[in-house]
């Protein structure tokens, strides 16, 4: 008996046949209506003298409505049957997820395994897109708060600019005094900062990214093994086309 994977790699080419022979069958039907019919001319000279005027023609008819039906309740039919096949081993295909040896899921239906594939690859987007502690500070785990790091301590100072000046000649009584004028920032306060994030490490996220990644090879690897199971056979298109057609 056939295994469900090999009707999955058959099926959507006949669906595609039947889409195909439906719209090709309507267009016939719509478009060329003389390819049904067919008729025979002839001529004949009352005066004998004529008789080799005498012509008879005959166009034939290129199919029958019926010929058309039949191949087309044959391709559609084809389409109709395997997917009937699919929908009920469907039913049947189940498997269990495992990683490492534990079972996470068992049971799951295949059509559900396949749905989870893209699912895990769309959050596996999200995690991708975590962002991450910056590398170039030094963090530990804040005892205070869940999931939070804290940095250690950015030391600043905070300046302020104080007028300085220097006697460079004293005054005297043909002269003033020569001072020069400066400014200096003179250190006024000391500025600590404590930086808390509650992003991920590099560690982290890349292991997260690693279970995502394990998680998706599990349940592809189930969906395989679902799509082993045998094809039960189930036939419905000849009934519904001969009941179409003949009554």
């Amino acid at each position: 008996m056939a295994k469900m994977h090999e009707l999955l790699a058959v099926i959507g080419d006949r669906s595609n046949a039947a889409t195909a022979i439906i719209k090709e069958s309507r267009d016939t039907f719509a478009k060329r209506a003389d390819h049904f019919k067919g008729q025979t001319r002839t001529i004949r000279f009352f005066d004998e003298s004529r008789s080799a005027e005498n012509v008879s023609e005959t166009k034939e008819v290129v199919t029958t409505v019926a010929d058309k039906l039949d191949h087309t309740s044959r391709v559609v039919g084809k389409y109709w049957d395997a997917l009937l096949e699919l929908e009920t081993t469907n039913g049947n295909a189940r498997a269990d997820i495992v990683l490492n040896g534990t079972v996470l899921a068992s049971d799951v239906p295949a059509t559900f395994l396949l749905g989870m594939e893209t699912r895990l690859k769309e959050l596996r987007e999200v995690v991708l897109s975590i962002p991450i502690l910056a590398p170039e500070m030094a963090w530990t785990e804040d005892t205070t708060a869940e999931y939070t790091f804290v940095s250690a301590p950015a030391v600043n100072f905070r300046g302020e600019k104080t007028m300085k000046h220097k006697v460079l000649y004293d005054a005297t009584d043909k002269h003033p005094a020569q001072i020069e004028k400066w400014t200096e920032d003179i250190p006024v306060a000391k500025i600590e900062t404590v930086h808390r994030s509650t992003m991920l490490t590099p560690l982290a996220k890349s292991k997260m990214l690693g279970r995502v990644d394990k998680l998706i090879a599990a349940v592809k690897a189930a969906r395989q093994r679902a799509n082993t199971v045998e094809v039960e056979k189930r036939e419905i298109a000849k009934s519904m086309f001969d009941y179409m057609i003949h009554g």
